[in-house]
């Protein structure tokens, strides 16, 4: 018996069939995927008003894989530098790292980025501190809470 004579097939099985709810549920579950990985940019400003001159790097922690260094600057006291922008895949996590330019020891101090435009500040840490300096985030150009801008 072949295929279309067979006593299972039903007559007119060869007509489309309206979508199934697992067949609709897939279709939904790989546009939700293409949308999740899409790209994010990233753009960070850094401003060094510490004493010392610190490396800047910014790195892709990419999943399961080692992260990928996109950017590493060296800033001398009271530069001001602008890293990016850099596309990413939007799962990839992204990283600031900061350390003391003339300790090559030193535990950089990391902080994790969101997408978008990012603003930092790096100061000497206080006197009684372990650490010699510290990174603070600034808020977005043109909100008010702490804007140094000029505006």
């Amino acid at each position: 018996m072949n295929s279309l004579t067979s006593p299972w097939r039903k007559p007119g099985a060869n007509q489309s069939r309206p979508p199934t709810r697992a067949m609709l549920a897939t279709i939904t579950c790989a546009a939700l995927l293409v949308l999740l990985t899409g790209c994010a940019t990233y753009t960070i400003e850094v401003e060094n008003k510490s004493q010392r001159p610190v490396d800047v790097l910014i790195e892709q922690d990419q999943m399961g894989d080692a992260s990928i260094q996109l950017a590493n600057r060296r800033m001398e006291k009271g530069a001001k530098a602008t890293l990016g922008p850099f596309e990413v895949p939007a799962t990839d996590p992204m990283s600031l790292r900061v350390r003391d330019a003339g300790d090559e020891y030193s535990v950089p101090e990391r902080i994790r980025l969101e997408a978008g435009v990012m603003r930092f500040v790096i100061e000497d840490g206080p006197i009684d501190a372990w650490a010699k300096m510290r990174v603070v985030e600034l808020p977005p150009k043109g909100d008010k809470r702490n804007d140094d801008s000029g505006d």
